[in-house]
């Protein structure tokens, strides 16, 4: 194959079309690190959305490490050896997980290209054609969430997220009361408390989550409490899903080696450092009995869009729905943004080589705010 000629990496912000809340931090945009690769008039592109409370990095230190990389592992090297030699570039970036996600998914992209075939046939082929995609409300207002939520089941979603984490659990069981009554019975119902509770306070929400139809209970206690969410777990008729407690393989390994395995595990190729690392979790959730639920992150372009959507179509399987949220960006940097419709995403907007999607380098350079 050709070998890599050009590397660029840009810090790019795009606005949310909402204020965007948690229980620990409120968000108006999001902040992109893209890749682009160039190997004989050939591109890939990949893409990490960047936040120093998730993973450590700042636009300025992941994209630092992007072209320090580049310049050791990538740039003159044959495609296919670099693309071969994933796990050896992951290593050298470390903990720098934005960094390894965003040029690993441009390798991808490169590699499909070159070959001339989709990334999910990469990943072994599709499974499924479309994937049902998760609604967020975030605002932490009873009100807007529950008038969000009518608009979302009217435009054909069928499951929504709702985030909780207030003091007061009554509170959260309340708002999760309005948005039921919004939704209507047949809407599936998730909540995530980012962990904001105590093991009290996560407990005394799970009794009462099953008679409001809330199916799934995300990271409701802190991160180290692998022990609280595998007790939590137990509650009938919900799955109680870790996210901020399993980044990758290795950590839902020692959780069950422990004893601690969780109902379900939030997987993020952000999280997994990448499309290969999120691809072993799946199939290590699958071998397990653990339940998968595939996210982005809400700002995510149709650039990681199209990679989730490769993914969930390969994934073994796809129990609880995907998290995939190009709807929430105000602006994109694709030709054609993807674009959910009747509450799912189709497989056949991005069945071309690699990712799918043809970057509008023009509008990536219109929202770059590297320094």
């Amino acid at each position: 194959m050709p070998t890599i000629s050009e590397v660029r990496v840009y810090n790019v912000e795009i606005p949310l079309t909402t204020v965007f809340s948690t229980s620990n931090k409120t968000t108006t945009a999001s902040r992109l690190l893209l890749v682009n690769l160039r190997a004989d008039g050939v591109e890939g592109w990949g893409e990490a959305p960047l936040n120093i409370t998730f993973t450590g990095e700042t636009p300025a230190s992941a994209r630092a490490a992007v072209e320090r990389t580049a310049a050791e592992s990538v740039l003159g090297r044959d495609a296919e050896a670099v693309a071969a030699s994933l796990p050896e570039i992951g290593g050298r970036l470390g903990g720098l997980i934005g960094a390894r996600c965003a040029l690993s998914m441009a390798l991808w992209d490169l590699r499909g290209r070159m070959l001339g075939v989709p990334l999910h046939r990469l990943l072994g082929g599709a499974r499924r054609t479309a994937v049902p995609v998760v609604y967020h409300l975030g605002h932490f207002d009873d009100d807007q969430d529950a008038h969000d939520a009518q608009v979302a089941t009217d435009a054909g979603f069928r499951i929504l997220k709702l985030k909780v984490g207030r003091d007061d659990v009554a509170a959260d069981l309340r708002a999760v009361e309005r948005v039921r009554e919004a939704a209507g019975p047949h809407t599936r119902i998730y909540v995530d408390a980012n962990q904001a509770w105590g093991r009290a306070q996560a407990a005394a929400f799970a009794r009462h989550a099953p008679e409001l139809g809330v199916g799934v209970i995300e990271q409701p206690v802190s991160r180290w409490d692998l022990a609280g969410l595998a007790q939590l777990s137990a509650t009938p008729g919900v799955v109680v899903a870790a996210d901020e407690s399993v980044y990758d393989p290795a950590q839902l390994l020692s959780a069950l080696t422990a004893g601690t395995t969780p109902g379900g595990v939030v997987v993020k190729l952000l999280k997994a450092g990448g499309i290969e690392g999120a691809r072993a979790l799946l199939d290590l959730c699958h071998l397990a009995g653990v339940q998968p639920f595939l996210a982005g992150m809400c700002g995510d372009s149709s650039i990681g869009s199209a990679a989730l959507l490769h993914v969930a179509a390969a994934a073994p399987e796809l129990p609880l729905g995907t998290a995939i949220t190009p709807h929430f960006s105000r602006t994109d940097v694709v030709a054609e943004p993807l674009e959910v419709k009747d509450g799912q995403l189709h497989l056949e907007a991005v069945d071309s080589p690699g990712l799918g999607v043809e970057v509008d380098r023009a509008a990536v350079e219109a929202l770059d705010i590297s320094e």
